[in-house]
């Protein structure tokens, strides 16, 4: 996964101007932003609902995700109309339009990981979740390296993402063990969104950026948050391992009592990564993105560093959001 994703990035910043990749990564920090619209704690129920065996709750949360995620879209085309209008930046509204309109079908991926988490299937969900890579390789490869077009870029990528979705939610709503609901669950879902504004409210970073600085300057901040967002991957891997003990744990006390001697392992590994990234990546950034991104190197190193040292205290707070605090 890691692999397949330093390619796909090494070929965005090769194949396509500064300016240009500074706009597709603006375009997906609006869909980041709106996100919040379709309700992200659902993917906590998801999770919740498949370690308690409520295996009714896929299917309600599948159907309500969508419905949420059609007031995104609103949102979305607002937001490209807004570009076209008053920015009179056709290019980054088209990207917005098409964006919006697979949205509701594209939004869905949280679900099943979830779910996938819960229920154990790590090796589908690794295979799955290379395949979506994959996906995003191959389109960027056929319609940015041989065609040249933004556009189909979206178009591909998307729609191909959106199908797979509705794909892997409808198998495993066939293969569900029984019909059980709780609307306890799909209520906490709505409740914990809220918890869920702070991450929203962070994406604006390449927005402000766009506004203040220039796309440029958003695509070298893009590239900077690569190699740290590695650690985000590192801390979910590890969360997929630990979270089934959690959610299914009856009490705060038998969470920690499971997670306490692995928070030691954890802190160690991170610690040493955060430090050899630190000395290791402006060199990478150089070899891979090219001299265009130099300036890049400079951010990625402090922002990985603080990362590594700040991911194993984040995963206390899966034990209260487990347990419903």
């Amino acid at each position: 996964l890691i692999l397949i994703g330093l390619i796909t990035s090494a070929i965005w910043a090769r194949y396509t101007t500064v300016e240009l990749y500074g706009k597709y990564q603006l375009m997906l920090s609006f869909i980041s932003m709106v996100a919040i619209f379709s309700i992200p704690g659902f993917s906590m129920s998801a999770q919740i609902s498949a370690a308690k065996e409520k295996h009714g709750n896929l299917k309600l949360l599948f159907r309500k995700k969508i419905y949420w995620s059609f007031i995104s879209t609103i949102v979305l085309a607002t937001i490209g109309l807004y570009y076209q209008i008053f920015k009179n930046d056709m290019q980054i509204a088209y990207m917005v339009y098409i964006a919006s309109f697979i949205y509701p079908l594209y939004n869905l991926r949280s679900i099943w990981e979830s779910w996938l988490t819960a229920i154990g299937e790590y090796k589908k969900l690794s295979l799955i979740q290379i395949w979506f890579s994959l996906v995003g390789l191959i389109s960027l490869s056929i319609s940015l390296v041989l065609i040249g077009n933004i556009y189909l870029v979206i178009i591909i990528t998307f729609t191909a993402i959106a199908i797979s979705n509705i794909l892997i939610i409808k198998y495993f709503q066939n293969r569900t063990l029984n019909d059980i609901e709780d609307d306890d669950l799909i209520s906490y879902g709505y409740q914990l969104s809220w918890a869920m504004i702070i991450p929203v409210i962070l994406s604006f970073d390449k927005l402000i950026i766009s506004e203040y600085l220039s796309m440029e300057d958003v695509a070298i901040y893009s590239v900077a948050m690569i190699f740290p967002l590695y650690i985000k991957t590192l801390y979910s891997i590890i969360n997929r391992l630990i979270t089934p003990h959690i959610t299914s744990a009856k009490s705060i006390q038998e969470a920690w009592k499971y997670l306490k001697p692995k928070l030691i392992k954890i802190s160690i590994l991170f610690f040493f990564m955060g430090v050899i990234g630190f000395y290791s990546i402006e060199y990478a950034i150089n070899i891979i993105y090219t001299s265009k991104y130099q300036e890049s190197g400079l951010y990625a190193k402090w922002l990985w560093l603080v990362l590594a040292f700040a991911v194993p205290a984040t995963y206390l707070a899966n034990i209260l959001r487990a347990q419903q605090i």
